[in-house]
């Protein structure tokens, strides 16, 4: 606090990241039949290369501040939290810092895949696929204790099952298995293992999840309208974890469980909704590096979520809605929950759009109605920080197709 008002540090920011992109996907699709059950056969490749450059920024050690006395450059400011002033009323010049060695992570990877849905009759169809990847990175730059430079390259295989039967038109039973794989390094925007970051020091292996899931698909209301239910587990092995002092290895098990309901379409002509409910159990099943946290909670995962969407067109033009958004508590940490958490919250949220013609649409949102504060995540740091959701806000926007 300061003179009775909540304020921020606000910083500035302190490097420029550009990105170069280059990819493909090249597919070959074909249906044959063999003794009357019929494959749809689809085979791929893909390649793709990206590189990010992180560049820091340099600043002068004094400015001339509004009243034109020179003053060191500062690098923060405070802020009132609820009624910020934008303007700074002098300037700070900014230019890429040349001295420095940029930071350079590049990501090579290519893919080979095919897929077979293979139907034995109208009501059974079988779905077979596997894709093998090749993944490469590099990371060069410079850091406090000098120059640094990693690497790693990595070779998996992953593969997929389902089984889709139909008893009657409108209903879809299936169960499904399938494999995936995160090298590290996947994160291209972090240079932390913990957020899937490159690990400098070990070659690890990627690690593995194996995912199972049964569910159930019923068109009602003439096809209108769809309800899903799922019941799902997804067990992650060689999870990478901070064995201390800097060491990573592929010592964790995770598994997040649950089940999730949903509906998605038209009550009537004028009325339609869309949402689901979804109860996730999500935890640390075995940790070499801190065993007291296994039983315990992934980090900012809710165990309930819900949300609804509905719209009703009152006329041939004009249409209200409105959304609602549950989440439960949350708590932080770094992989595992620790002690500190987050409320649950409700939101709700409005729409009005009245089109005036085939191409031209007027649309008025209201987000957050009530004004709710809520919290989005905890974030992983040696002090652990909370963001404050956008509080109640409003747009008007005019849309024009031709």
């Amino acid at each position: 606090f300061v003179a009775g008002q909540l304020v921020v540090d606000t910083g500035s920011p302190q490097r420029n990241a550009t990105t170069e992109y280059v990819g493909n996907i090249t597919t070959v699709s074909a249906t044959l039949e063999t003794g009357g059950i019929t494959h749809a056969l689809v085979f791929g490749s893909e390649f793709s290369k990206e590189t990010v450059t992180n560049r820091r920024y340099a600043f002068p050690e004094f400015v001339e501040n509004e009243a034109g006395n020179q003053i060191g450059t500062p690098s923060g400011f405070t802020r009132a939290l609820f009624d910020p002033d934008p303007v700074l009323g002098f300037r700070i010049p900014a230019s890429l810092d040349t001295s420095a060695t940029p930071a350079v992570t590049r990501v090579e990877s290519w893919s080979l895949f095919a897929i077979d849905t293979i139907k034995f009759s109208p009501k059974l169809e079988l779905l077979l696929g596997g894709r093998f990847d090749t993944f490469e990175i590099t990371s060069t730059g410079e850091g406090r204790g000098g120059p640094y430079s990693a690497s790693a390259n990595f070779d998996f295989f992953n593969g997929q099952a389902s089984l889709l039967y139909k008893p009657v038109e409108a209903m879809s039973l299936y169960a499904s298995y399938a494999t995936s794989s995160n090298p590290s390094g996947e994160q291209l925007d972090s240079s932390s293992p913990t957020y899937g970051g490159l690990v400098g020091v070990e070659s690890l292996e990627p690690e593995r999840n194996k995912a199972y899931e049964i569910g159930a698909k019923w068109e009602v209301a003439d096809g209108h309208l769809l309800l899903t239910a799922a019941a799902f587990r997804i067990d992650k092995t060689n999870a990478r974890e901070n064995l201390g002092g800097g060491v990573y290895a592929n010592v964790g098990k995770q598994r997040s469980e649950g089940f999730e309901l949903g509906f998605n379409g038209n009550i009537t002509p004028r009325w339609s909704i869309y949402g689901g409910y979804t109860w996730l159990d999500a935890t640390v099943e075995a940790s070499e590096a801190n065993p007291d946290s296994e039983g315990r909670r992934f980090a900012n995962v809710p165990k309930h979520s819900f949300s609804l969407l509905t719209s009703y067109a009152l006329t041939d033009q004009f249409t209200l809605g409105a959304q609602a958004f549950y989440r439960s508590r949350i708590f932080g940490g770094t992989a595992e929950a620790n002690d500190n958490s987050v409320p649950g919250y409700w939101k709700f949220d409005a729409v009005a759009r009245y089109r005036v013609t085939d191409g031209f649409e007027v649309r008025a949102n209201v987000m957050n109605i009530f004004d709710k504060r809520y919290y989005d995540a905890i974030y992983r740091s040696g002090s652990p920080f909370s963001y404050v959701a956008p509080g109640r806000s409003a747009t008007l926007s005019v849309s024009f197709t031709m």
